[in-house]
C-alpha cells in the first residue's frame, strides 16, 4: 500500500487510526495508522487510470469512514469527481448543527452498494474515479475568512475539469462553491432545490448567510440572468440547454417528516420519492458542480455528474 512503510499489499485496509494530517491541497484527510487487517474478499485494487478503484467491496467494511467508502484522495493518481466536506454552519439564522454533516454522511454511507443502481441500470463507479477529499479545515468564528477557505479548497479540487460535490454544513456553503465554480466555466445556470428562495438581503445586518446566498451570488455575477430555478418553492422550470449548471440542494426542500432534523423545517416540501425523481430527471442539464447540504449524497448527482 503505497505510503505505508513496509506494506505493499493491497488487500491490507486500514483499521485504526484516527489522527488527521493535511493531505493534497492542504485538505484534511484520514493519517495513515500501523494497524491493518487482511479483507482480501472486500477490497478492490487500482492499478490504472482506466480503471475506477473503490477502497472496499463489502458495505460496513472496517476502517476509517469515507464517503462510500470512496478511495482518499492521496490513494489514487487522478480522479473525475472528489467529494469535499465543509462543516460550517455559522451562517445559520435558526438551529446549528449542520457542522457535523460530513461526518454523518461518511458513517451513514458505510451501508451503501455503490457498485451497480438497479432502478437505473447503470454502473456509474466503473467509469469514473470518485475520491474522497477529507473537509475543509474551515474556522467557526469568521465567516467571510470561512467563505475564503471553502473556496480555495473547492477551486484546487475543480482544476482540470474536475467536479466536486461540497457536502455541508449550513446552505451558506453554496456561495464559496460558486465563486469558484464560477472561476473554472465561468458564470452558470442554478437549479436550486429549497423550501427557501435565498434571496434576502440580509440577516441581523449580515450580508452573507445562508438565506442571503443567492443574492449575493447574482450581485456578484456568478448566476446567468433568466437561466436559473428554483424547486420546492414556487418558479419555473427552464428546458434543454447546453449552459454550465451549478446544482444547490438544501435537505429542507423535503417535508420534515423525512427531514426532522434541519435546522429551518418547512411543511408542505417533497417527498422522498419525488426528490430522487426530480433529480434524475435532468438528463440534459450540463452540471459542473453540486452542494448537498444537511443530508447524505444521492447516487443520482454522481451518476448525472459521470454522465455529462
Amino acid at each position: 500500500m503505497a505510503g505505508v512503510p513496509g506494506v505493499s499489499d493491497p488487500r491490507l485496509a486500514l483499521t485504526k487510526g484516527l489522527g488527521r494530517e493535511l493531505g493534497p491541497q492542504g485538505i484534511l484527510t484520514n493519517a495513515i495508522a500501523p494497524s491493518f487487517i487482511d479483507t482480501s474478499q472486500c477490497l478492490g485494487t487500482r492499478t490504472s487510470r482506466s480503471v475506477p478503484w473503490m477502497a472496499g467491496r463489502c458495505p460496513g467494511s472496517p476502517g476509517l469512514a469515507r464517503s462510500a467508502d470512496f478511495p482518499e484522495i492521496d490513494r489514487v493518481p487522478d480522479y473525475d469527481v472528489a467529494v469535499l466536506g465543509a462543516p460550517f454552519d455559522n451562517g445559520t439564522s435558526y438551529r446549528p448543527g449542520a457542522r457535523f454533516g460530513p461526518m454523518a454522511v461518511r458513517q451513514a454511507s458505510r451501508h451503501l452498494r455503490p457498485g451497480h443502481h438497479v432502478e437505473l441500470d447503470t454502473s456509474p463507479f466503473t467509469a469514473i474515479q470518485v475520491v474522497d477529499a477529507g473537509d475543509v479545515p474551515v474556522t467557526p468564528f469568521s465567516i467571510d475568512e470561512a467563505m475564503a477557505q471553502i473556496a480555495g479548497h473547492a477551486g484546487d479540487l475543480l482544476q482540470g475539469d474536475r467536479k466536486v460535490i461540497a457536502v455541508g454544513g449550513d446552505h451558506t456553503i453554496a456561495l464559496p462553491m460558486l465563486r469558484s465554480v464560477v472561476r473554472a466555466y465561468g458564470p452558470v445556470a442554478l437549479a436550486h432545490f429549497d423550501a427557501h428562495l435565498d434571496t434576502w438581503d440580509t440577516y441581523f445586518n449580515a450580508p452573507v448567510t445562508h438565506g442571503t446566498i443567492f443574492r449575493r451570488a447574482f450581485e456578484e455575477g456568478l448566476l446567468i440572468e433568466d437561466h436559473s430555478m428554483h424547486v420546492g418553492i414556487r418558479g419555473p422550470i427552464y428546458g434543454r440547454a447546453d449552459l454550465p449548471v451549478y446544482l444547490s440542494i438544501d435537505i429542507d426542500v423535503l417535508d420534515p417528516s423525512f427531514a426532522p432534523g434541519t435546522g429551518t423545517p418547512e411543511a408542505g416540501g417533497l417527498t422522498s420519492r419525488e426528490l430522487p425523481r426530480v433529480l434524475r430527471g435532468l438528463t440534459d442539464v450540463n452540471l459542473v458542480s453540486v452542494d448537498a447540504c444537511r443530508w447524505p449524497i444521492g447516487l443520482a448527482l454522481l451518476v448525472r455528474l459521470s454522465q455529462r
